[in-house]
């Protein structure tokens, strides 16, 4: 009996597994009669898949809408939320005279990536050129944005030739750069775990006039780039005195800097080394009045873990300020997951840009599951710019599994335009107002979107500015794949009239016809494989391999428009063989069960 319980537990864990159905979401927002904090979905009827709306987009606007009376004008945020309050520590008094001297070094643990690269220390303002009057120094591991570590100063750039060894792998690393004044302006040294990587000298006339922060940028004038240090800071000095190379390796070798410092009394000195700190306290070593204590920004606090320091038992942690902290920066429309759409589907939108993206990135999103820090795996994307220059991407396509696709066409502003995305079975196309713009054959899959939220408008997460800013109409998610006629009725006449002439949904792989893809459609499969009448739901003549691979790539699906999704793995041959066996295995089980029970 314990063989055969252990047997019936197996075999019910099967059945559920086996029975798990993937539900894509189907979305139509034409933003008629739509409310002041939400999007209607008018695809389904339970509300689930309306959009919430964040800063300052008018579901109402009814200035030359595509179709019907109205559609959706995404305007600019306001002003005061525009610049992300990100998380930094500030060393107060760090304003340095002109043709200054300057130590700056740090242990940096960097636990993520940023889009673009991430701020070790920073006076720069936020946005615009650098000036002659701040300094930086940041970094990017990947060499995607800059060749690896770049120091500042005067506005010039001393950076690194690519990425200096070991400077990808996790843990702590040691920063440094100094600055020693000459006859004709200053020599800049930048330092990677006390070793030197990268010189080059600055024109007189070099300063700084705001206070220096690690972490990320003051933006004390504006911009909302994110190069957000999220990660650890241990041992942090500013010296007003360029340290020598024996020093830098000194400290980079792991000696606290109070045993390789000793600050003059004509020189600024700050030492950090959060021995004793707790919270937002962070005590200067180097003085007793506390006027260099450190000031801490917004999620950004002392770490008295002491796995997480690179010396002692304290570091410093300067965190996602996103967490906990519900504001959206940008204008945006915000829906729940779109989950498995499986091998078919459409995405398309209507777009009337207003002007093109923000300077510092020029790309506009219209949809986006996209949550910054530079890679786009298993996510999706569809954007433009307006400033493309010839023969350079002007129009996007980012698909989960990888899939990019590029066009040069450029829209237009101030004119409505239909963008289309189609997906077949591995064929994939983009439309522009009903015309094909770009194709790729890729290998076909069933199209998993994940659970993240998509957003009209810009992306989920991170801090660059892609804001879309225009009016948007007839945002149209379905899971099947549009022909190229009725993607041309699409921009013509838009969503409400084609899901008007759109037959009743089916779906490859129900091979039963009940609306549902699962292991029961597999036995019809099976049962009539080499038959050369056609299943139903199946256009192509007899049963084969084919229907199999076609059952497989849309098993889990149903055609139920709802707002729940769940993913399951599709079962191989041998494994609904096992199944099936174990099916019969269990009516066995019942049956020998019943005669127990009636003997007992």
């Amino acid at each position: 009996m314990l063989f055969r319980f252990r047997l019936f537990v197996l075999v019910c864990s099967l059945a559920i597994a086996a029975g798990n159905n993937v539900v894509a979401v189907e979305i139509f927002y034409d933003f008629e009669g739509a409310e002041t904090d939400f999007v209607i979905d008018k695809r389904t009827t339970d509300g689930s898949q309306d959009g919430q709306i964040f800063q300052n987009v008018y579901p109402d606007d009814n200035f030359d809408p595509a179709f019907g009376s109205e559609s959706a004008l995404f305007d600019i945020p306001d002003p005061g939320v525009a610049v992300p309050p990100y998380s930094t520590l500030e060393i107060p008094d760090s304003t340095l005279g002109t043709d200054f001297a300057l130590t700056l070094a740090a242990f940096i643990k960097n636990d993520e990536d940023p889009q673009n690269f991430t701020r070790a220390f920073s006076s720069y303002a936020g946005t615009g050129p650098v000036s002659t009057e701040r300094v930086l120094l940041d970094f990017d591991s990947r060499g995607s944005s800059i060749p690896g570590i770049r120091a500042i100063i005067g506005n010039t750039q001393v950076t690194t030739v690519e990425p200096p060894a070991g400077m990808s792998d996790p843990g702590y690393h040691h920063y440094a750069m100094t600055v020693e004044p000459t006859v004709d302006g200053g020599n800049v040294v930048v330092y990677f775990n006390g070793v030197e990587v990268a010189s080059g000298s600055v024109p007189a006339g070099y300063s700084n006039i705001q206070n220096i922060r690690l972490g990320e940028d003051p933006h004390d004038i504006g911009g909302s780039a994110n190069e957000q240090l999220i990660g650890n800071i241990d041992e942090v000095l500013m010296l007003e005195r360029a340290l020598s190379p024996t020093d830098i390796a000194a400290l980079a070798g792991g000696a606290a800097v109070s045993s390789v410092v000793t600050p003059m009394a004509s020189e600024r000195a700050v030492y950090y080394s959060f021995e004793g700190d707790s919270g937002t306290t962070v005590t200067d070593s180097f003085t007793v009045d506390g006027s260099q204590d450190g000031i801490a920004h917004e999620i950004a606090m002392v770490d008295t873990e002491a796995a997480n320091a690179r010396l002692g038992s304290a570091s410093f942690a300067t965190q996602d300020p996103r967490v906990g902290n519900p504001d959206v920066l940008h204008s945006v429309v915000e829906t729940g997951p779109l989950g498995v759409m499986g091998p078919q589907f459409t995405i398309s939108a209507v777009i009337n840009p207003l002007g093109a993206g923000h300077s510092g990135n020029a790309f506009s999103r219209v949809l986006s599951t996209y949550g910054g820090g530079g890679s786009t795996a298993g996510r999706f994307i569809l954007d433009f710019n307006l400033n493309a220059a010839e023969e350079t991407d002007a129009i996007r396509l980012f698909l989960p599994d990888g899939t990019r696709l590029n066009s040069t066409t450029v829209p237009q502003i101030g004119v409505n335009q239909t963008l289309t995305a189609v997906y077949d079975y591995g064929e994939v196309k983009l439309y522009l107002d009903g015309v094909e713009i770009a194709s790729a054959s890729v290998e076909a899959t069933s199209m998993d979107f994940g659970d993240f939220a998509l957003r009209l408008g810009e992306d989920i997460g991170g801090g660059v500015n892609e804001n879309f800013l225009g009016n948007m109409d007839d945002v149209l998610i379905i899971q099947q794949a549009l022909s190229e006629q009725q993607v041309a009725d699409l921009h013509t006449s838009g969503g409400a009239a084609l899901l008007a002439t759109l037959p009743d949904p089916t779906l490859d792989g129900d091979y039963n016809d009940d609306g549902v893809i699962n292991l029961a459609d597999y036995v019809v499969w099976r049962n009539n494989l080499g038959s050369s009448t056609s299943l139903p739901n199946d256009s192509t003549p007899g049963v084969d391999e084919g229907d199999y691979t076609v059952w497989k790539l849309n098993f889990g699906l149903s055609n139920n428009l709802s707002s729940s999704t769940s993913t399951t793995g599709v079962p191989e041959p041998n494994s609904v063989l096992l199944l099936t066996g174990a099916a019969v295995l269990l009516r066995g089980f019942w049956r020998r069960v019943r005669q127990f029970t009636a003997v007992g």
